[in-house]
Protein backbone atom coordinates (compact mmCIF):
# COMPACT_ATOMS: atom_id res chain seq x y z
CA UNK A 1 0.00 0.00 0.00
CA UNK A 2 2.84 2.55 0.78
CA UNK A 3 4.23 1.82 -3.20
CA UNK A 4 0.56 3.01 -4.34
CA UNK A 5 1.49 6.67 -2.51
CA UNK A 6 4.46 6.77 -3.46
CA UNK A 7 3.74 6.35 -6.86
CA UNK A 8 1.00 9.03 -6.54
CA UNK A 9 3.09 11.67 -4.95
CA UNK A 10 5.56 10.74 -8.02
CA UNK A 11 3.00 11.41 -10.40
CA UNK A 12 1.41 14.32 -9.11
CA UNK A 13 4.65 16.08 -9.75
CA UNK A 14 4.36 15.42 -13.75
CA UNK A 15 1.39 17.07 -13.91
CA UNK A 16 0.91 19.19 -17.42
CA UNK A 17 -1.30 22.07 -15.65
CA UNK A 18 -1.68 24.22 -12.67
CA UNK A 19 -4.60 26.66 -11.28
CA UNK A 20 -4.06 29.47 -9.90
CA UNK A 21 -7.11 31.25 -8.21
CA UNK A 22 -8.26 35.22 -8.04
CA UNK A 23 -7.33 35.95 -5.34
CA UNK A 24 -3.61 34.18 -5.64
CA UNK A 25 -0.64 35.18 -8.09
CA UNK A 26 2.17 32.60 -8.78
CA UNK A 27 5.81 32.35 -9.84
CA UNK A 28 6.77 30.50 -12.17
CA UNK A 29 10.81 29.25 -12.52
CA UNK A 30 11.46 27.57 -15.96
CA UNK A 31 15.31 25.63 -15.68
CA UNK A 32 16.28 27.91 -12.80
CA UNK A 33 16.50 30.96 -14.59
CA UNK A 34 13.87 32.70 -16.25
CA UNK A 35 10.68 33.71 -13.39
CA UNK A 36 7.64 35.08 -14.52
CA UNK A 37 4.59 36.65 -12.55
CA UNK A 38 1.18 34.32 -13.49
CA UNK A 39 -2.10 35.61 -12.81
CA UNK A 40 -5.18 33.50 -12.14
CA UNK A 41 -6.72 30.65 -14.32
CA UNK A 42 -5.84 27.68 -15.95
CA UNK A 43 -2.30 27.28 -16.96
CA UNK A 44 0.19 24.38 -18.56
CA UNK A 45 3.63 24.06 -17.49
CA UNK A 46 6.17 21.66 -18.60
CA UNK A 47 6.83 19.12 -15.97
CA UNK A 48 10.49 18.67 -15.53
CA UNK A 49 11.99 22.36 -16.50
CA UNK A 50 9.46 23.74 -14.34
CA UNK A 51 8.53 24.76 -11.18
CA UNK A 52 5.82 26.93 -9.88
CA UNK A 53 4.98 28.73 -6.58
CA UNK A 54 1.48 29.78 -5.80
CA UNK A 55 0.89 32.62 -2.81
CA UNK A 56 -2.27 34.29 -1.69
CA UNK A 57 -2.71 37.96 -2.36
CA UNK A 58 -4.95 38.35 0.52
CA UNK A 59 -4.35 40.83 3.78
CA UNK A 60 -2.46 38.54 6.26
CA UNK A 61 -1.95 39.57 10.02
CA UNK A 62 0.54 39.03 12.83
CA UNK A 63 0.06 39.98 16.02
CA UNK A 64 3.67 41.15 17.89
CA UNK A 65 4.71 40.07 21.01
CA UNK A 66 4.84 42.54 24.31
CA UNK A 67 7.56 44.36 23.91
CA UNK A 68 9.70 46.78 26.62
CA UNK A 69 11.89 49.71 25.63
CA UNK A 70 13.28 52.54 27.55
CA UNK A 71 12.24 56.00 25.86
CA UNK A 72 14.25 59.17 26.50
CA UNK A 73 14.24 60.52 30.08
CA UNK A 74 14.69 56.79 31.22
CA UNK A 75 11.34 56.33 30.71
CA UNK A 76 10.20 52.61 30.29
CA UNK A 77 7.33 51.94 27.80
CA UNK A 78 5.79 48.14 27.05
CA UNK A 79 3.49 47.49 24.33
CA UNK A 80 2.68 45.19 21.61
CA UNK A 81 1.39 45.20 18.01
CA UNK A 82 -0.55 44.30 15.47
CA UNK A 83 0.88 44.15 11.55
CA UNK A 84 -1.53 44.16 8.96
CA UNK A 85 0.49 43.43 5.45
CA UNK A 86 -0.11 42.48 2.01
CA UNK A 87 2.47 41.23 -1.07
CA UNK A 88 2.63 43.89 -3.63
CA UNK A 89 5.10 42.52 -6.01
CA UNK A 90 5.34 38.67 -5.81
CA UNK A 91 8.24 38.40 -7.92
CA UNK A 92 10.63 40.76 -5.43
CA UNK A 93 9.05 39.35 -2.74
CA UNK A 94 10.42 35.65 -3.99
CA UNK A 95 13.58 37.05 -5.42
CA UNK A 96 14.21 38.73 -2.06
CA UNK A 97 13.58 36.75 0.87
CA UNK A 98 12.94 33.13 1.90
CA UNK A 99 10.11 33.54 4.89
CA UNK A 100 8.61 36.75 4.59
CA UNK A 101 6.51 36.39 7.19
CA UNK A 102 9.43 36.10 9.56
CA UNK A 103 11.18 38.88 7.86
CA UNK A 104 8.05 41.57 8.61
CA UNK A 105 7.96 39.62 12.20
CA UNK A 106 11.49 40.56 13.03
CA UNK A 107 11.19 44.64 11.00
CA UNK A 108 8.32 45.39 12.85
CA UNK A 109 9.65 44.44 15.80
CA UNK A 110 12.57 46.65 15.28
CA UNK A 111 10.70 49.43 13.76
CA UNK A 112 9.05 49.68 16.75
CA UNK A 113 11.65 49.72 19.09
CA UNK A 114 14.09 52.39 17.20
CA UNK A 115 10.85 54.80 17.00
CA UNK A 116 9.38 54.11 20.34
CA UNK A 117 12.94 54.63 22.00
CA UNK A 118 14.00 57.93 19.86
CA UNK A 119 10.10 59.38 19.84
CA UNK A 120 8.77 62.19 22.41
CA UNK A 121 5.23 62.21 21.61
CA UNK A 122 2.94 59.17 19.99
CA UNK A 123 5.35 56.85 18.07
CA UNK A 124 2.55 54.93 16.15
CA UNK A 125 2.56 57.39 12.71
CA UNK A 126 6.52 56.76 12.65
CA UNK A 127 6.90 53.67 13.45
CA UNK A 128 4.33 52.72 10.50
CA UNK A 129 6.01 55.11 8.44
CA UNK A 130 9.26 53.42 9.20
CA UNK A 131 8.11 49.73 8.43
CA UNK A 132 6.35 50.54 5.20
CA UNK A 133 9.63 52.19 3.96
CA UNK A 134 11.87 49.39 4.99
CA UNK A 135 9.64 46.58 3.56
CA UNK A 136 8.64 48.15 0.04
CA UNK A 137 11.96 47.20 -1.20
CA UNK A 138 10.81 43.26 -0.47
CA UNK A 139 7.45 43.92 -2.31
CA UNK A 140 5.36 44.08 1.02
CA UNK A 141 2.82 46.79 1.47
CA UNK A 142 1.39 47.98 5.32
CA UNK A 143 -1.93 48.41 5.40
CA UNK A 144 -2.09 48.79 9.08
CA UNK A 145 0.11 48.69 12.77
CA UNK A 146 -1.40 49.09 15.63
CA UNK A 147 -0.77 49.03 19.31
CA UNK A 148 -2.78 46.65 21.21
CA UNK A 149 -0.90 47.27 24.79
CA UNK A 150 0.48 50.62 26.20
CA UNK A 151 1.96 51.00 29.62
CA UNK A 152 3.96 53.93 30.58
CA UNK A 153 4.89 53.08 34.20
CA UNK A 154 7.34 54.17 36.45
CA UNK A 155 10.30 51.06 37.49
CA UNK A 156 9.88 50.51 41.21
CA UNK A 157 12.56 48.65 43.15
CA UNK A 158 12.75 45.93 46.36
CA UNK A 159 14.39 47.52 49.51
CA UNK A 160 15.54 44.57 51.23
CA UNK A 161 16.43 45.24 54.80
CA UNK A 162 19.93 42.78 55.67
CA UNK A 163 18.44 43.06 59.78
CA UNK A 164 15.97 39.70 58.94
CA UNK A 165 16.27 37.07 56.37
CA UNK A 166 14.24 37.96 53.06
CA UNK A 167 12.17 34.71 53.59
CA UNK A 168 10.35 35.94 56.53
CA UNK A 169 8.61 38.80 54.10
CA UNK A 170 8.53 41.65 56.44
CA UNK A 171 11.68 43.15 55.22
CA UNK A 172 10.70 43.32 52.13
CA UNK A 173 9.07 47.01 50.59
CA UNK A 174 7.98 48.77 47.69
CA UNK A 175 10.04 52.15 46.63
CA UNK A 176 10.11 54.32 44.19
CA UNK A 177 13.31 53.83 41.69
CA UNK A 178 15.25 56.63 41.25
CA UNK A 179 17.73 57.15 38.99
Amino acid sequence: MNWIAQLGAYLSHLRFWYQVMPWERAVRVRRGAAAVVVGPGFHWKIPVLDRVYVQGMRTRTINLPQQTVTRQGREPLTFSAVVRYRIKDILATYELCENFEALVHCVALSALAFTACRADGDFERDARARLAGLLEGYGLCIEDLSLTDRCHARPLRLIVSQETPWWSGSNVKMGEHEP
